[in-house]
């Protein structure tokens, strides 16, 4: 079907299968009562958790952490994955700073790209999509190229591990 912006629904993405096991589902008086998103009572976003975590440099990032907030995981051995990767971003701070740089050569991809599934992207933001796929495909190549004595054993193979599983990004 057609919409008003005339793209149809090919922005969309192919439905996923919807696992209850692997995050937890929270209803919107869980969320207010943890402070989540809010005070508590409602009224403003500061002194909420995500206010506090938010370091965030993009807007995509700013997406993922309230999901993770949202659907805290159940899965022992994807916590474990996840806070070995908070670890090393916490523990070195080159490694952050130098990601940091590269993410902020990155433009908010998912909203470009939706706006070019809808057929309504504009020449502008179609160059910003090109330069930001390039530079998206330079931090899969960053994060393998940290020395293993700034990095270390294990977050080397953290490093690598989340080099693989990132897109390739191919002409």
């Amino acid at each position: 079907p057609e919409t008003a912006l005339g793209g149809g629904l090919r922005h969309l993405e192919r439905p996923q299968l919807y696992q209850p096991e692997a995050a937890m589902q929270l209803d919107p008086a869980t969320e207010q009562a943890l402070g989540l998103f809010d005070d508590g009572r409602g009224t403003t976003q500061e002194g909420s958790l995500l206010s506090l975590l938010d370091r965030c440099c993009s807007a995509a990032g700013k997406r993922l952490l309230r999901e993770w907030l949202q659907r805290p995981l159940l899965d022992l051995a994807v916590i474990a994955d996840r806070l070995d990767r908070i670890t090393l971003l916490c523990g070195s701070p080159v490694v952050r700073a130098r990601l940091g740089r590269g993410l902020e050569a990155v433009p908010d991809l998912e909203r470009l790209v939706g706006r070019v599934s809808a057929g309504v992207a504009r020449p502008p933001e179609l160059a910003r999509l090109g330069a930001g796929l390039e530079a998206a495909a330079g931090l899969a190549e960053t994060l393998t190229e940290f020395p293993t004595e700034i990095s270390g054993d294990t977050a080397d193979a953290t490093l690598r591990r989340i080099a693989g599983e990132l897109p390739a990004c191919t002409e």
